[in-house]
């Protein structure tokens, strides 16, 4: 009897890819067949990406294109969370959510082995051929190359890294991702993702330690740690982020390994920043992302962020005491509702401060799910434009590499 095929796919984040990562577990435990082309597939699952027009756009695009094929559709990820009525109207097919992928055991009543006793995976890619796949996908559906290939350089550096690619072609140890929690603390007004990833959902500590263990075990000695709000790890069962790097260091204390801090909150970043520094001391962190989204106390204030801009900017100084080539990138929004000429300046001038070394711009996107979606004063696409025209001529003179994927 032939078994089951199914293509499983994502043009999401890296969540995303560990989440289709777990699913193709799942499926190749109840005995289907994984297969590379979604024309071979009987079905087809594809979780989708939604934080911004962009990726909307996209999403939409890889809907219609998997449509085509006779295997059934099956859309997992953001979107149908982050924009259910346009979703709803463009696709009337089975779905699950991010926040509720176990209701994917209900698709397959039948399969023996259900997705609650699949544990999360640890690596974006399990080989170079399914690397150079993914991204040869993306590449089909981009309409930039340019910013394409830009953002490829980005991603490999920073999530994957170059040597890892040649890793994976050597059947050598790529970096392991440790993800410790799902869901986000934050409220933040222009997002509309909380409303698809859910409350603040951190991993058992017992389990994080042993998932971590069983990798040091193995050899891996290069973590990336990430979460959607990677630093309010155990706020919900008693713990912290902090603890857990403590314990982390624990289990590595006689090993040489290197961590990657992902999208840590800059209000994590200064409450954690003595145990962040400790850590960059010692050579275990030597990447932060921290995204800031504007250098206007007003802005941020609006976009319920409100950190404190000149404390945020004494804590990169003082973490980069620690290790002077500690890297740290982070992305801002440009053209969130109200924001005048002198708040966007106040931002390139933030970046000048601190110089990141990779920048993410984002043109401000006006999700109907977002709460800024009701502010008053929304600053046209077209001086969007300009500003984002204006961001990239400032990067490019102080040297600062950068993406702007809408661009």
């Amino acid at each position: 009897m032939r078994k089951q095929r199914i293509f499983i796919t994502t043009n999401g984040c890296p969540a995303r890819i560990l989440d289709m990562r777990r699913l193709i577990k799942y499926f190749e435990l109840n005995n289907f067949k994984i297969v590379t082309n979604p024309s071979k597939a009987d079905k087809i699952i594809f979780l989708t990406c939604s934080f911004r027009e962009f990726k909307e756009n996209e999403s939409f695009k890889y809907i219609n294109s998997y449509n085509k094929f006779k295997g059934e559709l099956i859309i997992a990820g953001c979107m149908p969370e982050i924009i259910p009525k346009k979703f709803r109207e463009k696709f009337s097919g089975r779905f699950i959510t991010t926040k509720n992928m176990i209701e994917i055991d209900n698709i397959f009543p039948n399969f023996k082995i259900k997705l609650s006793s699949v544990p999360d995976q640890n690596f974006l890619f399990n080989s170079f051929k399914s690397a150079i796949i993914k991204f040869l996908t993306e590449l089909r559906f981009s309409k930039n190359y340019k910013t394409f290939f830009r953002k490829f350089v980005y991603y490999i550096k920073q999530h994957v890294s170059i040597s890892d690619f040649f890793n994976l072609l050597y059947r050598k140890k790529p970096l392991a991702m440790m993800r410790i929690s799902r869901g986000c603390l934050g409220n933040c007004t222009y997002c509309s993702i909380k409303k698809a990833i859910g409350k603040l959902e951190s991993k058992p500590l017992i389990v994080c330690l042993n998932e971590y263990k069983n990798l040091i075990d193995k050899n891996h000695r290069k973590f990336v740690i990430l979460a959607d709000d990677v630093g309010a790890y155990g706020l919900d069962i008693n713990s912290s982020f902090s603890e857990l790097l403590e314990k982390f260091s624990i289990i590595d204390k006689n090993f040489k390994v290197e961590w990657h801090i992902q999208d840590i909150n800059p209000v994590w970043l200064i409450k954690y920043q003595q145990e962040l520094f400790n850590q960059i001391k010692n050579g275990k962190i030597t990447k932060i992302f921290c995204p800031i989204q504007s250098g206007s106390k007003r802005i941020l204030n609006l976009m319920k962020r409100s950190y404190n801009i000149s404390v945020l900017v004494k804590c990169f100084s003082n973490l980069r005491t620690a290790n002077p080539e500690l890297k740290i990138n982070s992305e801002f929004i440009i053209g969130f509702p109200s924001e005048s000429w002198n708040d966007f300046v106040k931002t390139l001038n933030l970046i000048k401060l601190i110089k990141p070394g990779f920048v993410f711009l984002y043109p401000y996107h006006d999700l109907s799910q977002s709460d800024s979606h009701n502010f008053k004063n929304k600053i046209s696409s077209k001086q969007i434009r300009k500003r984002l025209n204006y961001a990239i001529n400032f990067l490019k003179q102080e040297k600062i590499n950068w993406v702007c994927e809408e661009k």
